[in-house]
């Protein structure tokens, strides 16, 4: 069970509640937790049309919220190098911000 208390708690009963099946969890401790989830273009029920996909990392470290996590894209199918740097190059500048 989760401590209440241990940072980052919240958050990760909120991915837990949006997500839910889609979302697994690994690692929990009182000081962090990775986050696992496949992401899929929309397409609605048909996954024969899901032609691309990656899965995403998001690993809360003990510093957690006041440090960014750190996020990791594995996995990639149907996506050129290129995408990947330009979504990493993203993701980075993003976590800057926030």
């Amino acid at each position: 069970m989760r401590s209440p208390v241990s940072k980052g708690y919240h958050e990760v009963e909120a991915w837990e509640a949006i997500l839910m099946d889609d979302v697994v969890i690994r690692g929990w401790t009182t000081c962090h937790s990775l986050l696992k989830l496949c992401v899929h273009p929309s397409t609605g029920d048909d996954t024969d049309q899901q032609y691309v996909c990656v899965t995403l990392e998001v690993k809360l470290t003990p510093g957690y919220p006041d440090n960014s996590p750190e996020v990791t894209l594995r996995n990639p199918r149907g996506l050129d190098d290129a995408l990947l740097a330009a979504i990493n190059s993203q993701t980075r500048k993003n976590l800057l911000i926030a």
